[in-house]
């Protein structure tokens, strides 16, 4: 009962902490630069993106967030989980964490689920902010006829909750360079080099994909740019092999980082 009692009160202290500024302002940022690019290409492409007797919602949420996971989600990942670690940096956060009377593992743990509920949040709003855009074209350019259709939500929900899963394995794995580097700056370089890695890997189709975390993201959903050869049903319909490694890696990086950070030596 205790553990559990301690163990909320250290998500929600984390959660307190991840209100920064600088937080905040890159999931601002990033939010803003997917809807500033899917408008602009909405608003020059007109004529090239409307079809006659086809709903123009399906098409417009395709291009959206494709632009999100294929080219986004990654460099997004990386740059929120070095922000925040910047912060504890300078702050010397983790120098007065070691110093309470409280578990390690579940301050790691705490941590990652905090980013893990930010970069969903972020996805969320995204997604909120795709319909609103459609409409806002719409009232600009009434060919597009978004008013005339139902966007599909089932098709929105189910590609942003396939995202979150896909890019589980890459939270846990740039969270646990970070811990163990602890330098921003060398983290942020090695996970912005396994993104180029991944970059590659997606769109040549390598066989080596499964295995880099950050690929996994843009490969597990069809939006006609990468050859999806190493994607499979486990279950159909509800569960791929890109998500199973998913969850697989970000139980395996959570292990190893909670057993690296409950063995650092405090005065080292």
């Amino acid at each position: 009962m205790v553990t559990s009692i301690n163990f909320i009160r250290s998500i929600k202290a984390e959660w307190i902490k991840s209100r920064s500024r600088a937080v905040i302002g890159l999931m601002l940022f990033c939010i803003a630069f997917v809807i500033a690019i899917v408008l602009v290409a909405g608003y020059m492409d007109v004529y090239n993106r409307v079809a006659i007797s086809k709903n123009p919602w399906d098409r417009f949420f395709i291009g959206g967030l494709a632009i999100y996971i294929l080219f986004v989600m990654a460099p997004f990942v990386i740059l929120l989980i070095s922000a925040i670690f910047y912060i504890e940096e300078k702050a010397n956060g983790w120098k007065f964490m070691y110093t309470l009377n409280i578990s390690r593992t579940q301050t790691y743990i705490s941590k990652l689920l905090v980013i893990s509920f930010l970069i969903l949040v972020s996805s969320a709003i995204i997604g909120l902010l795709l319909i609103l855009a459609g409409y806002g074209l719409d009232s600009l350019l009434p060919e597009y006829e978004f008013s005339y259709y139902i966007p599909n939500i089932s098709f929105l929900l189910e590609t942003i909750t396939r995202a979150f899963i896909s890019c589980l394995g890459a939270i846990a794995l740039q969270f646990m360079i970070s811990i163990i580097t602890n330098n921003v700056i060398l983290s942020l370089g090695i996970g912005v080099f396994t993104y180029i890695i991944a970059f590659i890997q997606a769109f040549s189709a390598t066989s080596t994909v499964l295995y880099n975390p950050f690929a996994l993201i843009m490969i597990n959903q069809d939006f006609g740019a990468i050859d999806l050869e190493y994607r499979k049903y486990l279950i159909e319909g509800i569960l791929t092999n890109v998500e199973l490694y998913s969850i697989l890696f970000f139980v395996l990086f959570t292990t190893i980082g909670c057993i690296y950070e409950s063995g650092k030596n405090i005065k080292g």
